[in-house]
């Protein structure tokens, strides 16, 4: 098992093998006009333990008969046949690993057209392994091509057509139909096979991506890549996707690049980085999901929409109906003809924040002083404000006790003005109705006789009253000046003293 000990550096080898294989292969291709290439990773079984994952290529060149000899590639190593079609050869699979393989080429079907290519390697490195057998179905005639590649062990595989000179052909083929095309036709021809050419450099780009990342995932999961591939029984999750992996739509990577393709000569450049290419975008596998929630999606949008012109609507009239009422009121308040300015509306505005503010104030400080105060401080701070609710309704009724007193006064005053007012009326009829006595004489009257009193008594030197004209008249503000009499013993007291002494 001395091979064994340079397992380690077959995969970073392996590159610069290919890479001179290639060269060798593009100098055979140039004599021919079509050739095909296959890239195949097959599991080599080392024992019924162990295995070992090898990549190598098979080339196929054009040939002229589709049942003749056929030029095919192992690595870039001929795989040439005798007359049954057989051969026999220890062929370099990679550095310091060699393999003995047999290979036989078969036709098919009554008349050719394909042949089969079996290869079977029957040791490595002089040590007899289980046979693993590799198919490749072809066809050489133009344009050389590798139909199926298939075999037991096989972990992953690609497959490359390639045509050089495909007008050439067709025009040698048939000169004919080619004569016959148009300027229009040819233009069309020209620019199929200019999109063709297109078309292989990108692929040509693709398979390098591909074999960059195969090689790369062969150095750093060699020995876990036939895991992967093979997990083991399926679990009982569903599938993903209704889907085979033969039937999932391939991703062209585009590319504007039409140069030809260059050897990968270092190992280094073909593993530089895993992520060679990104990761495709997919949509869901289930077109109907997908269109659901895009529908959705557009009614979610549709109800936000109206929703937002709603309120925005609703909002609006609200709006111009408050300003209408409040411009009403205004009208109404000012009587119709005056209306608010913008500095009446500030002040307005100003004075209802501070309102509401002192109200805010107010009320945390009532809050604060119930949380801080003990029961017996909030006992005596509720006798204070009963206090001075007392302390104002007292002036309240003082007040009110003062204006009934003055009213009082008044109806005294405008009764005793009326009393004069009439007294004199009555005192100048009295007057004009009495004749002037002739001038003469005058005796005194008897004693017993009855005369009026005095103007004036000594009870009258009081100031509190005068005698004129057989009257007695109150100093007007005798009455005023006596703020605690009442308005009875006021009229008492005139009934008593508007008499000339009689009743005494």
């Amino acid at each position: 098992m001395g091979w064994m000990r340079g397992l380690t550096t077959l995969v970073l080898a392996f590159t610069s093998t290919a890479a001179l294989h290639g060269v060798s292969i593009a100098a055979a291709a140039e004599s021919t006009t079509s050739m095909s290439k296959a890239w195949i990773s097959q599991s080599l079984p080392l024992d019924n333990e162990r295995s070992l994952i090898v990549p190598f290529t098979i080339d196929l060149l054009q040939g002229t008969h589709p049942c003749g000899p056929a030029t095919v590639y192992l690595s870039g190593q001929p795989l040439r046949q005798d007359a049954a079609g057989r051969g026999r050869a220890v062929l370099t699979l990679l550095p310091q690993l060699n393999a003995t393989v047999r290979w036989t080429y078969t036709c098919v079907g009554d008349t050719p057209r394909e042949q089969v290519l079996d290869v079977v390697v029957e040791a490595l490195n002089g040590e007899v392994v289980p046979d693993s057998v590799v198919s490749v179905v072809f066809r050489q005639t133009a344009p050389a091509t590798i139909l199926e590649v298939a075999g037991d062990r096989i972990m992953s595989k690609k497959v490359k057509h390639h045509v050089g000179v495909l007008a050439v052909e067709i025009a040698d083929e048939d000169n004919a139909a080619a004569g016959e095309l148009t300027a229009a036709e040819k233009n069309e021809l020209r620019g199929r096979l200019r999109e063709l050419e297109l078309l292989r450099a990108q692929a040509k780009e693709l398979e390098m991506l591909i074999f960059a990342k195969e090689t790369y995932i062969l150095e750093n999961f060699g020995e876990e890549m036939e895991k992967a591939l093979h997990p083991g029984p399926p679990t009982d999750m569903p599938p993903i996707s209704n889907h085979k992996p033969d039937k999932q739509p391939h991703v062209v990577h585009q590319s504007t690049s039409s140069q030809k393709e260059q050897p990968i000569t270092s190992a280094k450049v073909a593993v530089a980085s895993p992520y060679l290419t990104p990761r495709p975008f997919t949509l869901p596998q289930d077109p109907a999901a997908y269109y659901d929630l895009v529908t959705a999606l557009a009614v979610a949008g549709i109800a936000f929409i109206l929703f937002t012109v709603c309120g925005i609507i609703f909002m609006h009239r609200r709006m111009t109906v408050s300003l209408e009422q409040s411009r009403r009121r205004v009208n109404v308040v000012s009587g119709g003809g005056h209306r608010e300015t913008r500095e009446e509306r500030l002040a307005r505005q100003a004075i209802r924040r501070e309102a509401r503010r002192h109200a805010i104030s107010e009320w945390f400080k009532t809050i604060f002083r119930r949380w801080v105060l003990g029961d017996a401080e909030k006992d005596a701070a509720q006798d204070e404000e009963q206090r001075q609710q007392q302390a104002t309704s007292t002036p309240q009724a003082e007040e009110a006790t003062t204006m009934e007193q003055e009213l009082a006064r008044f109806r005294v005053a405008a009764t005793m003005v009326g009393d004069i007012i009439a007294a004199e009326e009555g005192r100048s009829m009295e007057r004009a109705a009495v004749a002037r006595a002739s001038p003469g004489f005058t005796y005194a009257a008897e004693d017993d006789a009855d005369s009026l009193p005095a103007y004036q008594t000594d009870e009258d030197d009081e100031d509190d009253a005068v005698v004129a004209d057989g009257f007695r008249y109150m100093r007007p503000s005798f009455e005023f000046v006596l703020n605690n009499t009442s308005p009875e013993e006021v009229l008492s007291r005139r009934n008593d003293s508007d008499r000339l002494g009689y009743g005494k």
